[in-house]
């Protein structure tokens, strides 16, 4: 795959075929469109591979990282995720991208096992007053600070943290503030609105109203669906809690499936127990949130129950398209989800 890379990067292929779609669309003086690029993504990922090379021969250095990073947001691969990103900053180096570039690269170092490098990326991004990114670098620094364990100004972060908190940004995950002294319930509360008022905003097609009254699912015919949607089905806390209560559940009345956000390494022995004690699983890590939300709708599940609320690996995307008439947060996350639209209770 590195060889793939490089041969993109740096071979020029004069003509390319979608499979079975007939050639790509080209914008105007023969740049590849973005356009192009997204129907690539669509139509097979080979044509990823195509459409960066058709980048590369166009000259459309820009439109090049973004296709080398969606290559390996498709492909896979740590040090190729940080080698598009920095390729991509490279590109848009004083152009109107470079400040979302830099901030990507500060996100490809964090999610790829380089902490230290990701934090010195994002302080840099925070130090800039030009950068529009900045209070998001901050945040993202305050977070990898805690990780890393460096205590130092901690005040004064928790300080700026409650300003934006009260300021209404909607970037801040309340889980951060569940565990800081600085926050009142008041604080993580408002916090959590925000928040989720980001995450509901720009979510289309909602397929069911949140509760406004107390709810009672209707008898009917056959069973009732309950899913249970969560990334921790294995070796987590949360499967440990969860195993033996599945193991007790109303099979006469209720049909309970599970819907895993994150496939196992492996299955291990917890993972095996929680799915034998439910009545199957379907595996949604590969999906998108609204594709996530059509199969939940389409298994016709009556009752959707989150098990992440807001900590990591969480898809509240999924939630915000209500692919369920009934939808709770239960055990995994010691906080409210911040609005209805989410869950009902």
């Amino acid at each position: 795959l590195g060889l793939c890379l490089r041969v993109v990067a740096h071979r020029v292929l004069l003509a390319f075929t979608f499979p079975g779609a007939g050639p790509v669309p080209l914008g105007e003086g023969g740049q590849c469109t973005a356009q192009a690029l997204d129907h690539a993504v669509v139509v097979d990922d080979q044509a990823v591979l195509l459409a960066a090379a058709n980048a590369v021969h166009a000259g459309d250095g820009l439109h090049q990282g973004v296709a080398l990073h969606r290559l390996v947001q498709v492909q896979g691969g740590q040090a190729l995720h940080i080698e598009a990103a920095q390729l991509r900053l490279q590109l848009a180096q004083d152009s109107p991208a470079e400040a979302e570039a830099r901030f990507l690269l500060a996100e490809c170092l964090r999610n790829h096992g380089s902490p230290v490098e990701a934090l010195a990326c994002f302080q840099a991004i925070a130090a800039n007053p030009d950068n529009p990114l900045r209070h998001r670098a901050r945040y993202e620094s305050l977070i990898l600070k805690r990780q890393l364990c460096d205590w130092a100004h901690w005040a004064e972060d928790t300080d700026w943290l409650h300003s934006q908190v009260l300021a209404g940004a909607d970037y801040i995950n309340p889980y951060l503030l569940l565990t800081a002294e600085r926050f009142s319930p008041a604080d993580i509360l408002a916090c959590a609105q925000h928040y989720a008022r980001g995450l509901c905003a720009n979510t289309p097609n909602a397929r069911h109203a949140a509760a406004t009254e107390p709810f009672r699912v209707p008898r009917k015919a056959g069973r009732h669906r309950i899913g249970l949607l969560s990334s921790d089905f294995g070796g987590h806390a949360v499967s440990h809690l969860i195993a033996d209560v599945l193991a007790y559940r109303n099979t006469q009345r209720f049909e309970t499936w599970l819907y895993t956000l994150r496939a196992p390494a492996h299955a291990d022995a917890l993972f095996t127990r929680c799915v034998s004690n439910s009545d199957g699983i379907s595996d949604l890590s590969t999906s998108n949130a609204a594709e996530a939300a059509n199969q939940i709708a389409a298994d016709g599940v009556s009752i959707l129950i989150d098990l992440n609320g807001h900590t990591r690996h969480a898809r509240p995307g999924i939630l915000a398209r209500r692919p369920a008439p009934l939808q709770l947060h239960w055990l995994g996350y010691p906080g409210t989800l911040g609005d209805r639209q989410l869950v009902d209770g």
